[in-house]
């Protein structure tokens, strides 16, 4: 007789009915195999699906696809530009204001995307000349600045966003028609 390289006691602790025999291995296995590659796919499209509630902000508003919060704003135009806790009360119902204009524009069915967004365009350029006045000429400069960079890269966006065939033609939209090279 062979002598059993697994002693007595973790035997009867570990498999207790015996040794599994290969068709119980499989039995279990099998599912098991079975769910875990089921279960990757599975919480994928449970997480890809959008949630059945909606929870409202009252502080912040939905600006296209993005949510503008005048509360944020002002915390980060604080840390950004050092203002003073007179400036803080100063700007805060400034930007209220224009989160509530914003929002109002937003509603209104009748805009096209174009006007929506000259019109937001508008309301930011007047929150922006407001908010100046309450900052000292080095804040007001730096703050300025970051206007300028973001309505450039706002600008460089939107021109990217033209769906026309990239430059230059495309994919087979070359000199020649696109077939292979020498064709």
């Amino acid at each position: 007789m062979t002598k059993s390289l697994i002693p007595g006691f973790v035997r009867s602790f570990v498999f207790p009915l015996g040794l599994p025999s290969r068709h119980r291995v499989r039995q279990f296995l099998l599912p098991l195999t079975l769910v875990s590659l089921l279960l990757p796919g599975i919480a994928a499209v449970a997480q890809s699906q959008p949630s059945p509630t909606v929870t409202a902000k009252s502080d912040s508003q939905a600006v296209g696809n993005k949510e503008y919060d005048a509360q944020k704003e002002l915390v980060r135009m604080a840390k950004r530009y050092s203002l003073t806790e007179d400036q803080k009360t100063k700007i805060q119902p400034i930007l209220a204001d224009q989160q509530q204009q914003v929002h109002a524009l937003g509603e209104d069915e009748s805009l096209s995307d174009s006007e929506w967004a000259g019109a937001v365009g508008k309301v930011h350029e007047q929150t922006v000349l407001k908010a100046k006045l309450q900052l000292t000429g080095t804040q007001a400069t730096k703050y300025l600045q970051d206007e300028a960079k973001r309505a450039k890269k706002s600008q460089d966006q939107t021109d990217d966003d033209d769906y026309g065939p990239p430059p230059g033609g495309g994919f087979g939209g070359g000199p020649g028609g696109g077939g292979p090279p020498g064709e």
